[in-house]
């Protein structure tokens, strides 16, 4: 709305171009009455002013800071990632921050490059192994509970080559600025695992997020199978599950959450209990056998298997 008022360049070029030296008449009302605070005692009246002032002075810096910072925006958004000494330098700073210099290990903080690699790949190598004997029992047990949903027609539909439809949709649906990945077919599937920090100042291994970043062309296949999947995932996963589901929000597992908690709250005889469990990394400690066993008893083909197995 305010880009098509008539003086909006006029008034944006006025006020760029003068130079912002700060408030002073703002602190300097600040300190008279400060001051006056200090001579007089305290007030009612001088508390609500300084309050007031406070308050004027607050915006004022924060209108400041907001200059300031899209004037720095415009200047991005002008040299961009042009091959420019100011793209170079933030790209340097920012690989500055997000370097991993040193990490707390038992108590004791080291900055021993070696030292800090071979640890991490010990603890994510823990986490991400798997006992087969432990996931043996319990493969036994998936037949017999997960009922076959997924039909014929359903799996004719998964299995299917691609339609340029298809491949455009999900093309057009990823980012423009995606890394088109290594040449070649042999680096089609390869991918950089980056550790992203949960935290501003993370110091320990376990404060770090692992996540894959795979190439572009990679990702076209995996989005086409997994835009298929939406169809048919909603209606054999339980209705109770909310997160990551076509036409579901997680935010009504609030509500959910709210109406158990009113319905267990009437009295009864003997009480009743609501338990919370958190799967400490649910999702990242899943056996592939075990998924894999989950998908046969739902009933999906094993030609989907093959491809599943073909993106990890």
């Amino acid at each position: 709305m305010q880009l098509e008022h008539p003086d909006f360049i006029a008034i944006v070029r006025r006020i760029w171009s003068s130079l912002v030296v700060g408030s002073p008449l703002q602190f300097a009302e600040v300190h008279s009455i400060q001051l006056d605070l200090s001579n007089r005692g305290f007030s009612d009246d001088l508390f609500m002013a300084e309050a007031s002032v406070h308050s004027k002075l607050d915006v004022l810096l924060h209108r400041h800071e907001c200059f300031y910072r899209n004037r720095s925006r415009v200047r991005w958004l002008h040299d961009g990632d042009r091959n420019t000494s100011f793209f170079h330098a933030s790209i340097k700073r920012r690989q500055y921050r997000n370097n991993i210099s040193a990490l707390s290990i038992n108590g004791v903080l080291l900055e021993d490059w070696p030292t800090i690699r071979d640890h991490i790949i010990s603890y994510y190598s823990g986490i991400f192994s798997s006992d087969v004997s432990r996931v043996g029992r319990y493969l036994s047990i998936v037949d017999g509970v997960i009922p076959s949903l997924v039909t014929a027609v359903e799996n004719a539909f998964l299995t299917s080559v691609p339609y340029a439809d298809d491949i455009h949709d999900a093309v057009f649906a990823m980012d423009a600025a995606s890394a088109l990945g290594p040449d070649g077919f042999s680096g089609l599937n390869s991918s950089f695992i980056v550790l992203l920090p949960k935290l501003r100042d993370s110091i320990s291994v376990d404060q770090f997020r692992p996540i894959v970043l795979s190439n572009f062309l990679f990702k076209i296949s995996s989005k086409i199978l997994a835009n298929r999947l939406a169809w048919v995932a909603a209606r054999i996963i339980s209705p109770q599950r909310f997160g990551f589901i076509r036409d579901r929000h997680i935010e009504d597992c609030i509500a959910l959450a709210s109406n158990c908690v009113n319905v267990l709250q009437k009295k009864c005889y003997g009480g009743n209990l609501a338990k919370k469990i958190d799967i400490h990394k649910a999702f990242n400690t899943l056996d592939w056998s075990f998924l894999y066993r989950v998908l046969q008893a739902f009933g999906f083909s094993s030609v989907l298997d093959r491809r599943h197995s073909s993106f990890v």
